[in-house]
């Protein structure tokens, strides 16, 4: 078992905030979308397991056999990589989904949150479709569930809401590169991260609408926009623990060199901030 590690995902990190009054002049959802976008990144491109669930990293497909660029060795070993992969991307997703729905799906707060953004109530939990995908596949979820931040108000959970529904665009590109590369669909363990099909799209922007409709207070914003942000670091910590827990040697073998994780943090909050 592993440490939480509470106060990364809590204290109070000047990025949060521009100095540039941006909160300010742009509305909910474009700060959240603009202010967030490194922590975002750290999550999505700063982890070389989720680019190889992708299929940014790693890539096993025919075609790069039949074109000569990959062997059928490289082609089977990258397959029974990403098998692994995706079965470890399950767990923590369970890990995440399960906490969130306790805190913003079955909460009071979560009652509140969705009457005022006019959403409607939920009729399956997305935890339940992971854990029937890892049953499908021989597998089952982890015991252990992630730790969130604290939600309190309405803008606190928007923030975490925005993390979560916003992830299921992604989802979209990593069901079809799971259907291509293992050859699987609904039946056979991808039932959650095709959880809206063609629908997606319009779940987000119903999230969004509701979001802008409900407020506008420039407090209320940097409150949304200091709530995702510390969500999305405390799935960044999450997916490095359980990922770190259940295929270490996947982990150690596309670990970036130290300096240039650093480079690339540097960078990010350079074009960020300037």
């Amino acid at each position: 078992m592993f440490e939480h590690r509470t106060t990364a995902i809590t204290a109070f990190r000047p990025e949060d905030l521009s100095s540039s009054g941006r909160y300010v002049r742009q509305d909910l959802t474009t700060s959240l979308k603009q202010d967030t976008r490194s922590a975002h990144s750290d999550v999505e491109d700063g982890n070389a397991i989720n680019q190889i669930l992708a299929g940014k990293v790693d890539p096993a497909k025919q075609a790069l056999v039949d074109s000569g660029d990959i062997t059928p060795e490289v082609l089977e070993r990258r397959q029974h990589q990403f098998h692994r992969v995706y079965i470890a991307a399950l767990k923590a997703q369970h890990g995440f989904e399960l906490a969130l729905e306790n805190a913003l799906d079955k909460s009071e707060l979560g009652k509140r949150t969705r009457a005022a953004l006019k959403l409607p109530e939920p009729h399956l939990f997305a935890s339940d479709l992971i854990a029937e995908d890892l049953a499908a596949l021989g597998h089952s979820p982890l015991e252990a569930t992630m730790a969130l931040p604290e939600f309190s108000t309405i803008p606190e959970a928007i923030g975490g809401l925005y993390v979560r529904i916003g992830s299921r665009m992604g989802g979209l590109i990593i069901a079809k590169n799971v259907r291509d590369t293992l050859e699987i669909d609904a039946t056979s363990g991808i039932q959650f991260y095709g959880l809206f099909g063609k629908g997606t799209q319009a779940v987000f922007t119903e999230f969004l609408k509701g979001s802008d409709e409900f407020t506008q207070d420039p407090d209320a914003i940097k409150e949304a926009v200091r709530s995702a942000n510390n969500t999305f670091r405390a799935v960044g910590h999450w997916q490095q623990d359980i990922y770190k827990q259940e295929i270490p040697d996947i982990v150690k073998a596309h670990q970036a060199p130290l300096l240039t994780r650093a480079a690339k943090k540097v960078g990010r909050w350079f074009v960020q901030d300037n």
